[in-house]
């Protein structure tokens, strides 16, 4: 039976996955993604060593998943506003040069809603949106069964509409962006801002006043103790719910699935996001459609992209 690996390549870790041609997740490996600063090849030696790693012997051929804009036809990566030195690279060529596999690459989001449209909560779905929180916002769009991809492999870029015009700047380089206010790394920038010229901080006393230590897992986890923490993220749950409306009110999906990173977290303000979605959005489209948190948890990404190896494979349709 052939396998078929599937790396999730991030701005914070590369995760990846070897299924079979059932889709049954054979293995896994995982590594940090590593300083910002870090070399085109530095990172795709971390994706090469993963790959050697899965590699059982029955593997055909490889599918990447990343966090950019990308030209899945020709594999390369224009951009990544959270992996820097991604810039013109042209993955598919590199990755098939050094390891000898056939590689098909594609935006993060867009195999994560493979993986929910064959294996996740959506097999039976026609029409939804995926959308992944974590180290930036990614999403996809679903429509009678197919991804939509736009003219240029852009379509869905939920995380790159503007919320507000004079807002704090985004790793894309402009202002007031959806992933600028909810981001993994937007999160700890509003709180850090909020904690300037405040004396009362249980969380900056939590961790002895070392600003350093101060992260969004920590946020989330002491925001009933420490004011700053609620008070940022009951601002960040209403941008969320501002950024869901204005997806809602266009594409009018049956479900929106969430996943990512913070996905989890994302569960304890979920009740203030959807106060927020509910005023802003239409009503027809507020009562239809449904909110689900991805089954598949951090592994969306590299099983949708292992679907997507064994699909180029003329493997499961």
């Amino acid at each position: 039976m052939e396998e078929y690996i599937g790396i999730d390549l991030g701005g914070t870790k590369i995760l990846g996955i070897r299924i079979n041609e059932k889709l049954e997740v054979l293995d896994k490996e995982r590594i940090l993604t590593g300083d910002s600063a870090s070399s085109s090849e530095e990172v795709l030696g971390k994706v090469i060593y993963i790959i050697d790693r899965l590699n059982s012997g029955k593997v055909k051929n490889i599918g990447i998943g990343v966090a950019g804009f990308i030209d899945n036809n020709l594999g390369i990566v224009h951009g990544s506003p959270n992996i820097p030195a991604f810039k013109e690279v042209n993955i598919k060529a590199f990755l098939q040069d050094k390891t000898g596999f056939s590689v098909y690459v594609d935006n993060d989001a867009k195999c994560g809603a493979l993986a929910e449209l064959f294996v996740g909560s959506c097999k039976n779905i026609k029409d939804f949106l995926f959308i992944t929180f974590g180290t930036g916002i990614g999403s996809a769009i679903v429509s009678n069964g197919k991804i939509v991809r736009g003219k240029d492999n852009l379509a869905g870029e939920i995380g790159h509409i503007t919320l507000d015009p004079n807002g704090p700047i985004c790793s894309c380089g402009k202002r007031g962006c959806f992933e600028a206010f909810a981001s993994g790394p937007s999160i700890r920038e509003l709180y850090l801002d909020s904690l300037k010229g405040s004396s009362n901080s249980f969380l900056l006393n939590y961790v002895n006043g070392d600003v350093n230590l101060i992260n969004t897992s920590l946020i989330f986890a002491l925001k009933d103790k420490d004011e700053i923490s609620k008070n940022t993220l009951t601002f960040v749950a209403d941008k969320i719910g501002i950024g869901l409306s204005i997806a809602v009110n266009l594409l009018n999906p049956e479900v929106i699935v969430i996943g990512g990173g913070l996905a989890e977290p994302l569960k304890a303000i979920w009740d203030d996001v959807e106060s927020s979605f509910f005023r802003n959005t239409l009503k027809i489209s507020a009562k239809s459609v449904k909110f689900e948190f991805s089954s598949l948890e951090n592994d969306g990404v590299a099983i949708g992209s292992a679907i997507l190896a064994a699909r180029m494979s003329e493997g499961p349709k």
